[in-house]
């Protein structure tokens, strides 16, 4: 049986129960995900799914999908990252750029797909990769602040 709430009835519950906590994934993956825009997200895991469900394709064929819309990946989310910065008249825009880049190219490697037709990659690669990435992007982020603010002002990020 459905039931079918109203605004009254979730303020009811509010009320009654309080505000639900947010629930945050703390993972590293989804760290790096969340500085990807999520157009390219949206794109992106659709797109390899439907390569992986693909059936009677050779193996090139295959690759070739995946290793192009791996690069679909990287320049979309180049451009929307360029596009956001430009429009808010952010500083640091190729800094900022290639971070998100970044951040797409390690989740990528994590998730699979173009790389099982790479013969020298081991997943071992993309995990550290990932925990490469957590450590030195905050620091860049840092370096960055330090020598392009005054001392006592907050970070780009």
């Amino acid at each position: 049986m459905r039931t079918v709430l109203t605004k009254s009835d979730v303020e009811n519950m509010r009320r009654r129960y309080g505000d639900l906590p947010k629930v945050e994934a703390n993972d590293p993956l989804t760290q790096v995900a969340r500085s990807i825009p999520a157009e390219v997200l949206g794109f992106y895991l659709p797109a390899i799914g439907a390569i992986s469900l693909a059936t009677g394709v050779d193996a090139v064929t295959v690759a070739n999908a995946y290793w192009i819309i791996f690069a679909l990946g990287i320049l979309g989310t180049i451009g929307y990252s360029v596009a956001k910065a430009w429009k808010e008249g952010v500083p640091g825009i190729t800094l900022k750029t290639s971070v998100q880049a970044g951040a797409f190219i390690v989740w990528s490697l994590n998730l699979g797909g173009y790389t099982n037709y790479l013969g020298w990659f081991n997943q071992l690669y993309g995990t550290l990769s990932l925990a490469v990435y957590s450590l030195f992007t905050p620091l860049i982020f840092m370096i960055y602040d330090a020598v392009t603010k005054p001392p006592g002002e907050g970070s780009q990020k």
